[in-house]
């Protein structure tokens, strides 16, 4: 019987509140102020699913999630108390109670974003030029009329000039959040409420400035509760534990198609911003256009200047690792030279002589002695047969090809590792290219000769996951430990850890050795997923010299 994979929940919860949000747009027979629980229901709703998540998924760092929720909840209250004065009171007033409830909740809302970022780098950068640009247009469109005196009283004034500098906020924490793949659907989901929050926000700034905004049941109440399910989703996918885990320092910066388009958005906002003024003969804004025009290339520049440096430095790495490579590769081929000349082949002069006797036996009719010798050299040329299959197996094991790459680590590790119990679970669902197949093993290899030699552990763990777009390939042992702070001092004292990072590095990937004295070792190695035959020079010229 096939099974059916359940709905995710986070999918469900958007479609519920797609119906609901349906019913307050559509509902027949049903003024405004008798739709707004609806409204009303999907903005709480916002709230208590982020909780949900919360206490399903159970992330490292609760905070952050819950201080987004609390954000959420003053929201809803802001939501109550502006339906009540505007729709039930009839009460117009600008600015009214619910403005403060609003603007609290923007803070609350960053602080949460700063946290669940805290642990994530991105682009300081690339942070600055986007924040630029959306300022600029902020201050031309939303700021600059309630500057003048004669835009109204004060307290009007400074409210509305709250709501812009409170998105600018937001953005900024979001963008340091969310640059990150947008394949992890938590991820995905906070960049879409974002998108929706800052558009609703903005749309009804402006309305309000042209004296535009009709009131609730227009347009903007179906962007603001796309916001709200969007947020929520994001809290209910379980990949929303992934958003409090440390990530490794980003790769060099490459000028992708999606980075230049957003580089050259921000850019050209400033130049185009000025054309509209001037088409509209609004000169007073032209020092704001240059001063954001300066910073705004300044900041590009920086940043194409930063990747020109971070691509040198990335051409130097890959020449310093490819000569390392070669390096761990020519003292591979002297062992594995060693070990052919020590092993098969002194005994195979050695079989020369006793197949010399068992020819001078059966000359002289000596049938007993003869059949005891071949006896004896059938058993050793068994014995060298299986010495030639595993010095084979430690380039590249025939199991990995027939049996999968799971299945060749069990193998190997316990025959390396003796009394230790090795444990292997692949949660893979991608075929690997055999270059970091064989990467994957190496590394595994040299780290069960560790455990063997070093560690006297009973036991070791081998896990390979994929976490967004890496591969992840854990070796945990419960043995001795060392001092990790020591190998990150001085890796030259560590040949084998060092071997190990190298091969690493060669596909792009890194290495990371966590450890202590008397609590175990673990080595994860993580590698970017490309697709086969996707991992430049290096490897490839070592394999094809004969690794």
């Amino acid at each position: 019987m096939s099974s059916r994979r359940s709905l995710p929940i986070s999918v469900a919860y958007i479609g519920v509140g797609a119906v609901v949000a349906l019913a307050y747009f559509r509902a027949p027979g049903l003024s405004t102020n008798e739709r707004l629980p609806f409204y009303l229901a999907v903005s709480l709703s916002s709230a208590v699913a982020i909780l949900a998540g919360v206490r399903r998924h159970r992330p490292a760092n609760r905070l952050p999630w819950r201080l987004i929720a609390a954000s959420q909840l003053v929201y809803f209250v802001a939501d109550v108390t502006f339906y009540t004065y505007h729709d039930i009171l009839r009460n117009t007033k600008y600015p009214a109670p619910a403005d403060a409830l609003y603007l609290a909740h923007y803070p609350i809302l960053a602080a949460g974003l700063v946290l669940l970022g805290s642990r994530r780098r991105s682009s300081l950068l690339d942070t600055l030029i986007v924040g630029t640009a959306f300022a600029l247009l902020e201050w031309i469109l939303l700021m600059d009329p309630y500057v003048h005196p004669s835009a109204g009283s004060l307290m009007p004034r400074l409210t509305s000039l709250a709501y812009p500098v409170a998105d600018l906020l937001v953005l900024v924490s979001a963008i340091r959040l969310l640059g990150a793949s947008l394949r992890v659907p938590a991820i995905a989901y906070l960049a879409s409420a974002f998108l929706f929050l800052f558009f609703s926000d903005f749309a009804y700034a402006w309305l309000q400035a042209k004296g535009r905004y009709t009131g609730p049941g227009d347009f903007l109440d179906a962007t603001w509760m796309a916001y709200y399910l969007l947020l929520g989703a994001a809290a209910l996918s379980p990949s929303m534990r992934r958003l409090a885990e440390a990530r490794p320092a980003p790769p060099p910066v490459r000028l992708g198609v999606r980075r230049i388009a957003l580089l050259a958005a921000a850019a050209f906002t400033a130049p185009a911003t000025l054309i509209v003024e001037h088409s509209r003969s609004a000169i007073d804004q032209d020092y704001a256009v240059a001063a954001a025009s300066i910073v705004v290339f300044a900041l590009v520049i920086t940043r194409l200047a930063g990747v020109a440096r971070a691509q040198r430095r990335d051409q130097a790495e890959k020449e310093r690792l490819l000569g390392r490579v070669v390096e761990a590769a020519e003292r591979e081929r002297i062992r594995f030279a060693a070990d052919i000349y020590d092993g098969p082949v002194q005994k195979l002069f050695a079989l020369e002589l006793r197949l010399d006797l068992l020819i001078a036996q059966l000359g002289r009719g000596e049938v007993d002695e003869a059949a005891g010798s071949a006896q004896r050299i059938h058993g050793e040329i068994a014995d060298q047969m299986g010495a030639l299959r595993r010095l084979i197996s430690n380039l590249r094991p025939p199991a990995i090809g027939d049996r999968g790459l799971a299945r060749a680590l069990r193998d190997d590790g316990g025959a390396i590792a003796g009394n230790v119990a090795v444990h292997v679970e692949s949660a893979l669902e991608v075929d690997l290219a055999s270059e970091l197949e064989t990467v994957i093993y190496q590394i595994a290899r040299e780290a069960f000769l560790n455990v063997e030699a070093h560690a006297q552990a009973r036991r070791v763990d081998v896990t390979l996951s994929q976490r967004d777009d890496e591969i992840v390939l854990s070796i945990r042992d419960d043995g001795l430990g060392f001092d990790g702070s020591a190998y990150a001092r001085d890796p030259g004292r560590f040949p084998g850890l060092t071997s190990m990072d190298d091969l690493a590095r060669s596909l792009g990937g890194s290495l990371r050795i966590v450890s202590g004295r008397g609590a175990g070792t673990e080595v994860r190695a993580r590698f970017p997923l490309r697709e086969k035959g996707d991992y430049g020079s290096e490897l490839s010229q070592v394999t094809s010299a004969g690794w």
